[in-house]
């Protein structure tokens, strides 16, 4: 289990043909190939969520990463990724609330059970020793870090969510994208034209994605939706 797989929605349109995209992370192609669908004709803004293509990465790599996505054959519109292994909490906030109300006091009962259920390996021998004997009542900031890194576990292969789709510096063709600050907004889902490519820093952090039910993955509001938002 050492790739995590994504996942790219949006829209796409060739007049003959497929649209063709090349996604380039950190230096490596990625994908280099033909889309799944370049039938949408685009009226306006692209409101239309299809999945275009898939790719892999190991789970590895995170953190800041160059982003560039060429296009040729037609119009892509870059919406959405979602991916898998997602980190699950082994201890749900549920049980955290109720059994470590006051982290300056943390039970002998509730210590015992934090070794037990995230393990020496997780936690370090010093963090793990320590909590057996019941003597780490008031964990530091450094030390309660790393219980917070230990109680999660990457997940299930089939369960996809979306990224938060973190991407700065966006250009297209080295050109600024007008209002792409604004999140939600139309150019929030770049249009590539024709022998253009969308370049931007991306931002890949799973940390954020942590769930603790498996069976939601996430769901994706569209273009329609966000405007309907807006004008309540």
């Amino acid at each position: 289990m050492d790739n995590r797989r994504f996942k790219v929605y949006g829209q796409a349109y060739a007049e003959q043909g497929d649209v063709v995209a090349t996604l380039t992370i950190a230096g490596q192609v990625v994908f280099d190939g033909p889309v799944l669908d370049s039938t949408t004709v685009r009226d306006g803004q692209p409101r239309t969520s299809n999945l275009l293509f898939e790719y892999e990465l190991p789970v590895s790599q995170i953190g800041k990463l160059s982003y560039s996505l060429a296009i040729s054959g037609g119009e892509l519109c870059l919406g959405r990724t979602q991916y898998n292994l997602l980190p699950v909490a082994i201890l749900n906030g549920t049980w955290i609330d109720q059994n470590t109300p006051d982290l300056t006091n943390i039970s002998t009962s509730a210590q015992t059970h934090l070794a037990t259920e995230l393990g020496e390996d997780k936690l370090g021998s010093d963090i793990y020793n320590a909590l057996i004997a019941g003597s780490l009542t008031s964990p530091s900031d450094e030390q309660l870090q790393i219980m917070i890194k230990a109680n999660t576990t990457i997940g299930p292969i089939d369960v996809f969510k979306y990224d938060n789709d973190d991407r700065r510096n966006a250009l297209i063709d080295g050109e600024e994208i007008e209002g792409w600050a604004m999140r939600w907004s139309p150019s929030w889902w770049p249009i590539i034209d024709n022998g253009s490519a969308f370049t931007c820093i991306w931002n890949l952090d799973p940390s954020v994605n942590i769930i603790g039910n498996t069976t939601d993955p996430g769901y994706q509001m569209t273009y329609d939706e966000w405007m309907a938002s807006q004008a309540n």
